[in-house]
């Protein structure tokens, strides 16, 4: 197997990924990497939240053509929710949510992850971003990235929404 590299997703291709197993929260589920995020949503959109964890790994994709490792910071993840629970005051929710029910009256919470030994879409993105300079304008930067959705990319983009915790990604 060769080496890939960032440049080797030019076009969409559909990877298996792998790396230390982790426990997802709140399932418990076996994954290489999970995040999980609760607060208002509606229509499969998040409305307001708060990340309640998002793990730090290594993960080895793996195409038909060769493969490579990379970490959290060299990908943006489109996924869909593995886990879905939505909880009301009366609800057994979580501790880790029930200060977010008390203000709020419910929360929704939800577990993104990558499982091995299944398929995900990949496609190289380029990511713009400014940095200050002392006594100077910001300069410009940027870096290359992998966009992975477990739905297949359509014309360069996801068709589901970015996952918390890469929504608010900053450099």
């Amino acid at each position: 197997m060769q080496e890939l590299t960032f440049d080797s997703f030019q076009d969409s291709k559909t990877i298996s990924v792998s790396g230390q197993n982790v426990s997802a929260y709140p399932s418990g589920h076996g994954c290489v990497y999970f995040e999980w995020a609760f607060g208002n949503r509606s229509e499969k959109k998040w409305e307001s939240y708060s990340v309640g964890f998002q793990s730090e790994v290594q993960l080895n994709l793996k195409t038909e053509n060769g493969k490579m490792t990379v970490s959290r910071a060299d990908i943006r993840l489109y996924l869909n929710p593995a886990v879905e629970k939505y909880y009301t005051k009366e609800s057994d929710a979580p501790e880790a949510v029930r200060a977010w029910i008390r203000e709020h009256g419910s929360v929704s919470v939800a577990e993104y992850r990558l499982e091995t030994g299944k398929k995900y879409y990949a496609v190289l993105h380029v990511d713009h971003y400014y940095l200050p300079r002392p006594g100077g304008p910001p300069s410009s930067h940027s870096k290359k990235v992998l966009w992975i959705s477990d739905e297949p990319i359509k014309d360069g983009k996801p068709s589901v929404e970015i996952t918390p915790a890469y929504r608010g990604w900053t450099y």
